[in-house]
């Protein structure tokens, strides 16, 4: 795979760098060049406490492997009226696969501006540091074309991978993002409404690298908006991980909690 990358977004080299001097002085800033952007305005590397729903979630991990259920599975469990008994925390499943699940209150944000933040975030590197300016570090989207005239703002993020490099606890990887119709892993999107359900994002996941095509049908990020009885929403989000991709009791912690921060973000 090729790609032209503005200079604006050319990767700085880090192979000298200490880790904790990384951390410091590129980990939790913008780049002079992004100093100077409008959208440096909204800049907030502050993030919300982790709340108390979700800490007992995350210590009552790992939870029994018979709570979870694979990713094409899913259509059939996650669009259930109430919740899972896993709603926050992690677990291994009998496969080895790594099943995570966080559920976020976000009161007013709908599924359609949900949709238009994965359209509009992953096209360059500020507006990917602007979601979790803490942990995320690049971002670059192919296809990189944003004439987006007459598209929903699902078919602008439908049928594209995101390149991404972030810290997910306190290591930094490569991930490629996948983003593929939800009825391709079974999700039937007219009984939606029915469900008070706004939107799912759904995207295949590969740890440590870049990819288009190398995706092993097992990993998988979930995202559902859901409208709840006070006319509120809540995020569900759900994560699958490979052994053979990196799954693991560690990565279940810190992905948790990754997903916890950058979902609650104000």
């Amino acid at each position: 795979m090729s790609r032209s990358t503005p200079e604006s977004d050319v990767r700085p080299s880090y192979s000298t760098i200490p880790l904790t001097v990384k951390f410091v002085k590129i980990h939790a800033a913008a780049r002079p060049a992004e100093h100077a952007m409008p959208l440096f305005l909204y800049w907030n590397p502050n993030v919300q406490p982790i709340n108390e729903a979700f800490q007992k979630g995350l210590s009552s991990s790992p939870w029994a492997n018979a709570l979870t259920y694979t990713a094409h599975e899913a259509h059939e469990y996650f669009t259930r009226p109430g919740y899972d008994e896993l709603e926050n925390g992690w677990s291994i499943t009998e496969n080895g696969t790594l099943m995570i699940a966080v559920r976020s209150e976000i009161p007013q944000v709908t599924g359609q501006a949900y949709d238009w933040w994965f359209s509009w975030h992953s096209v360059e590197t500020a507006r990917y540091k602007l979601w979790n300016p803490v942990s995320h570090q690049y971002s670059w989207r192919e296809p990189q074309s944003r004439n987006w005239t007459g598209l929903s703002y699902q078919d602008r993020y439908i049928n594209t991978t995101s390149y991404v490099d972030e810290y997910v606890g306190s290591n930094a990887a490569k991930l490629s993002i996948g983003f593929i119709e939800p009825e391709s892993v079974g999700f039937d999107q007219s009984r939606w409404p029915e469900l008070n359900i706004e939107t799912i994002v759904v995207g295949q996941v590969l740890i440590g690298n870049y990819t288009e095509t190398a995706w092993d049908r097992e990993s998988y990020s979930m995202h559902q908006v859901r409208r709840m009885p006070n006319g509120y929403r809540e995020l569900r989000s759900r994560f699958w991980i490979a052994k053979s991709n990196h799954g693991s009791a560690q990565l279940g912690h810190d992905l948790a909690v990754h997903c916890n921060i950058e979902m609650t973000r104000k």
